[in-house]
């Protein structure tokens, strides 16, 4: 088959472009043949070529038809018969392009009598106007219940990415607040213990004066029983310090888990904005195809 090229293209009856998804013009092409022939151009928004010429295919297929040829732009279908335009068989040249946002067709009629029908023809003309813009509407609709399913799998994806994000954030917030109870409690421990301790030095001091102020004649047992005590309070003085510096200690390592669980968050924060705004571009995307399909359906 040769280059294809428009010849002279003039428009149908105002029927034959009543939704703005799909147009169907009369023209002339030459490339299905030696020389130009009367064909319908079809140019369909939203549809790719491939997608278009399957549903094609697959509905002229079912047509009985005693032969079809494809390739990757054209359908040549031989001896259909449409039963509800013509009794007699067609041949059905088809060739498909790719529009910036959609597909472009342009098929030809050859009665295998008489020859090729004009789109304006007087006895079929209208029917095949009718019948390729009925069929391009189902097409577009199965196409877009097809794109329509899809999407609305993506979204439910995108939703379920959302709600995880969340619920990430929700984990997390309780996690510090689990935290900063554990500081609170610990802050509280430390607050006891530095209490004590102070009544432990205080006591201290008592007893290492009371120790110093001993006379010479006190009797051996009462002086180390006095340094015995001094001891134990010692220890326990010594203790509690310890445990006040680690409750110090784990109070800056929580502080420092809380932070980490903060950077988190906002990281989170901003997940969640994005995943937000590609739920709402995808809720856009699903309203965009049913107001096409709604458009194309009334």
């Amino acid at each position: 088959m040769k280059n294809l090229s428009v010849l002279f293209v003039l428009v149908l009856p105002a029927f034959l472009n009543a939704q703005s998804y799909i147009k169907v013009e009369n023209s002339e092409y030459l490339g299905f043949k030696e020389e130009s022939v009367p064909a319908f151009k079809v140019e369909v928004d939203h549809i790719a070529r491939k997608e278009f010429m399957d549903h094609w295919a697959k509905f002229l297929g079912k047509k009985g038809a005693v032969n079809v040829l494809r390739t990757d732009d054209k359908i040549l279908i031989e001896k259909v018969v449409l039963k509800d335009i013509t009794s007699s068989p067609l041949n059905i040249y088809m060739h498909f392009e790719d529009m910036e946002a959609g597909t472009r067709m342009y098929v030809a009629f050859e009665d295998t009598v008489t020859g090729f029908i004009k789109p304006d023809d007087p006895k079929y003309g209208v029917a095949l106007s009718r019948l390729i813009k009925d069929r391009s509407n189902v097409v577009f609709l199965d196409a877009k219940e097809n794109h329509l399913s899809d999407e609305e799998k993506e979204l439910k994806n995108l939703e379920g990415d959302l709600e995880d994000i969340i619920d990430d954030q929700d984990k997390i917030n309780k996690k510090i607040i689990g935290k900063n109870r554990d500081i609170e409690k610990i802050k509280n421990d430390i607050d006891i213990n530095k209490s004590v301790l102070e009544e432990v030095r205080s006591e201290l001091a008592t007893q290492r004066s009371n120790l110093n102020a001993m006379a010479a004649t006190t009797p051996e047992e009462v002086r180390k029983g006095a340094e015995k005590e001094l001891k134990k309070q010692e220890k326990k003085s010594d203790n509690l310090t310890k445990s006040i510096d680690k409750g110090t200690a784990e109070i800056y390592d929580i502080q420092a888990e809380i932070r980490d669980l903060n950077y988190e968050l906002e990281k989170l924060k901003q997940d969640e904005k994005f995943a937000l705004t590609r739920v709402m571009e995808q809720r856009e995307i699903i309203m965009q195809i049913k107001n096409q399909m709604y458009d194309v359906e009334k």
